[in-house]
C-alpha cells in the first residue's frame, strides 16, 4: 500500500514562499498549494483535502490569526502553523 502525499496549503502574499516550502519538504511526500490571502485559503480548504495550513500572520485584508480561527472552526482536522513578521521563508530557512 502506498502512502498518499500530504497536502500543505501555504498562505503568504509573497509568491516565492511556496517554492521555499516545497524545497524544504522531503521530495515526493508532499503536495504544496499556495494562495495569497485568507479568502483564497478558506476557499481552498473548502474545495480540497488539506493536511497542513501554514500561514503568515500578516496578510492582506484579513489577518492570518482570523484565518487560523476560521480554519479551526470549519476544518478542525487540519493542522495549523503560523509565522509572523518576516514571512514563512524566514521560519523555514532562518
Amino acid at each position: 500500500m502506498s502512502e498518499r502525499a500530504s497536502t500543505v496549503l501555504v498562505v503568504d502574499a509573497d509568491p516565492a514562499t511556496a517554492a521555499t516550502v516545497l524545497a524544504a519538504l522531503p521530495s515526493g511526500l508532499h503536495r504544496v498549494l499556495a494562495v495569497a490571502d485568507a479568502h483564497q485559503a478558506l476557499a481552498t480548504l473548502g474545495a480540497q483535502r488539506v493536511d497542513v495550513l501554514l500561514s503568515e500572520l500578516v496578510l492582506p485584508e484579513e489577518s492570518g490569526l482570523h484565518l487560523l480561527v476560521e480554519a479551526r472552526r470549519l476544518h478542525p482536522q487540519v493542522a495549523r502553523i503560523a509565522a509572523k513578521a518576516e514571512g514563512l521563508g524566514a521560519l523555514l530557512v532562518g
